[in-house]
């Protein structure tokens, strides 16, 4: 009965642009690209596992299915004061063209209280940062990696076709600080490089490495150095 409930305090709310009752207690400031969030009062007692109507499903539910629940077409986060944040997707086959989006829970920092919700869209992707104390949104390129202290994760969309760059987010402001990165690596002696390797890695606390390749269609200078370094809590390219 309360997954009913909730279901329906949400379905409301989103028909009507208005709360309801005292289920709905308000929207997280956010700086989403048109997703649909809202804070309800409770917390399933046996929350739903129903997979997305869509192809590619949730990531690692059965390991937090205790704070994170799937209900077809939302997505439910638990947050401080038994309290859930519910997203909801929009089908293509609803909603049509580039409006269409889903939401997947991708990962739970622990540690740092954050959940990490990959947004798949019409054409590329985005990702939240979703603070379990309060519901607030932080919207980044894609799924972050978390450096080893915690401190920074940095957040890498580089495809040469439709990427949405590359950030550095400060983790330890609240909410996380993020970096937008424009420039490119140009350490001398190498050839200049018109995108960075696809896959960031940590090599400690400050340096971050991008590795792989996009393939034959985008060559890369296999000589090319391509560190980034933080500095006083700003990103450098490393020569």
């Amino acid at each position: 009965m309360r997954r009913l409930l909730l279901a329906l305090s949400i379905i409301a709310s989103l028909a009507l642009g208005i709360s309801v009752g005292a289920q709905t207690i308000g929207v997280p400031p956010t700086t989403m690209d048109g997703s649909v969030a809202v804070i309800l009062n409770g917390w399933p007692y046996e929350p739903a596992h129903r997979p997305p109507e869509v192809d590619y499903p949730d990531a690692n539910f059965e390991q937090w299915s205790d704070r994170v629940f799937r209900d077809s077409l939302f997505l439910g986060l638990k947050i401080d004061g038994f309290k859930t944040l519910a997203l909801i997707d929009k089908p293509c086959s609803t909603w049509g063209g580039e409006s269409c989006f889903g939401h997947r829970f991708h990962s739970w920092w622990p540690t740092l209280r954050y959940y990490v919700v990959d947004v798949r869209l019409w054409e590329g992707r985005s990702t939240y940062l979703v603070a379990e104390r309060d519901g607030l949104i932080t919207k980044v390129v894609a799924p972050p990696v978390l450096s080893p202290s915690g401190h920074f994760a940095i957040a890498a969309d580089l495809s040469p076709a439709y990427g949405n760059g590359l950030e550095l987010i400060d983790m330890r402001a609240k909410p996380p600080a993020v970096i937008k990165i424009d420039t490119q690596p140009a350490c001398p002696g190498t050839h200049p490089q018109s995108w960075l390797r696809p896959n960031p890695r940590w090599l400690d606390e400050t340096r971050i490495v991008f590795e792989g390749s996009y393939g034959v269609g985008a060559p890369m200078d296999s000589d090319a150095k391509q560190i980034l370094r933080i500095v006083d809590g700003k990103p450098e390219w490393e020569c």
